[in-house]
């Protein structure tokens, strides 16, 4: 999916720990809740109109993108073409997707220096990109999540998660995570309401059993 340097910022700044105890029975509920469900049904309701107009099977000088089912919101779109951005080597782009998230922001200079030295990933398969509701967000999760909203102070949130399926271009030798089948959990937001949607973390989803 993406190489190892952005996977592990990314994990330490989800704090994924293998060791972390087991939630208790009630899902905690994120503070912002109902900012949460509103921005979700505002793009829901936006979805009639919405329309996606970006690429479905693309390639790059031997790197392919294919979107298996198109984006029902704006949201649903940032997350596509984090990947999109990713396979298309444009990476201001890709770091222009990103909230005020450093270790983001270093994982798309990262991500640049790496396919400059001829270690990227060579295939994306997004097979779906879904909103989820508070009820399918993990109580770990939420957690994490709530935390991550408090530390960005996002007034609107959408969570959505990605399936996807990677391979590593042959020079990707000793990856830690292989190549295959993921999903990924991205907390999307806006500081302020007439801002533009942007991602503020990415969360491993095979840590929250998804």
């Amino acid at each position: 999916m993406r190489n190892i340097n952005k996977f592990l910022s990314i994990l330490l700044m989800a704090g994924m720990l293998s060791a972390c105890a087991a939630p208790a029975d009630k899902q905690p509920e994120i503070n912002n809740h109902d900012s949460q469900n509103n921005a979700a049904q505002d793009e829901n309701k936006a979805s009639d109109v919405y329309e996606y107009h970006g690429e479905m099977n693309a390639q790059f000088n031997g790197r392919s993108f294919t979107l298996e089912t198109a984006p029902k919101s704006s949201v649903e779109e940032l997350v596509v073409n984090n990947y999109y951005y990713d396979i298309a080597s444009e990476y201001e782009k890709l770091s222009d997707l990103y909230g005020d998230n450093e270790a983001l922001k270093i994982s798309a200079a990262n991500e640049k220096k790496n396919f400059d030295e001829g270690i990227y990933v060579k295939d994306y398969v997004i097979h779906e990109v879904t909103t989820l509701t508070q009820n399918e967000i993990d109580a770990l999760l939420a957690e994490h999540i709530q935390a991550d909203i408090d530390q960005y102070s996002l007034s609107e949130t959408a969570v959505v998660k990605a399936d996807i399926d990677f391979v590593w271009g042959e020079d990707a030798v000793g990856a830690q995570i292989d190549s295959g089948r993921y999903p990924r959990i991205f907390l999307c937001g806006k500081v302020n309401a007439d801002d533009d949607w942007l991602i503020y973390e990415i969360y491993w989803g095979e840590m929250y059993g998804y």
